[in-house]
């Protein structure tokens, strides 16, 4: 398992791809002025390598950092699910995570957790069907839900898996549905 910022190139990303099962993605933001300020990368590599661990058939999941001020906008939280959808598709689990003040941005406050619920919700209305919040006490946010009939198969308390009804097939005990991940 790989945890990316996703700035790679993309002939060494293809042959590092050959030695990986996942890929964790951190989305830094989805507004190329935006990525630069906060991070002095640029977007369109990012997007890129998002496109490309999708395309190698590793299993790909997508971290987004609420940060206030900067990347909390609801519409290109929005425009960024569109996007996920569209490109690598529903099946793809995207995490919204809450930011905490440190280090350059130890200036702003701690990303509200209405926020976060908020970003999630927005995804969900897009029609991604695996969408998590983060670093905050959600239960509801850290459930997998079936796809087919939005019924609980995993539950956690943070880290913790407190029911799995999912077989290592990949199947939802309670109703056969497939539940996307990596199961064996």
């Amino acid at each position: 398992v790989m945890i990316s910022n996703g700035y790679i190139n993309q002939e060494p990303l293809k042959e590092l791809l050959n030695y990986l099962d996942a890929v964790k993605v951190d989305l830094k933001a989805f507004d190329d002025e935006v990525y630069q300020k906060m991070s002095g990368g640029r977007l369109a590599p990012v997007l890129e390598t998002i496109q490309t661990v999708h395309s190698s058939g590793k299993w790909l999941e997508i971290v987004y950092l609420v940060v206030p001020t900067y990347t909390d906008d609801l519409d290109k939280i929005k425009e960024m699910c569109r996007w996920i959808k569209n490109t690598v598709g529903d099946q793809v689990p995207v995490h919204f995570s809450r930011f905490w003040p440190q280090y350059k941005l130890a200036n702003l406050p701690p990303t509200p957790e209405e926020t976060i619920k908020q970003a999630r919700e927005v995804c969900l209305e897009q029609g991604l069907k695996y969408v998590y919040t983060g670093n905050i006490d959600d239960e509801g946010g850290n459930t997998t839900y079936c796809p087919d009939n939005n019924q609980p198969v995993i539950k956690r308390r943070g880290f913790l898996i407190e029911e799995n009804l999912v077989n290592n097939l990949g199947t939802a005990i309670n109703c056969s549905s497939s539940i996307s991940g990596v199961w064996r």
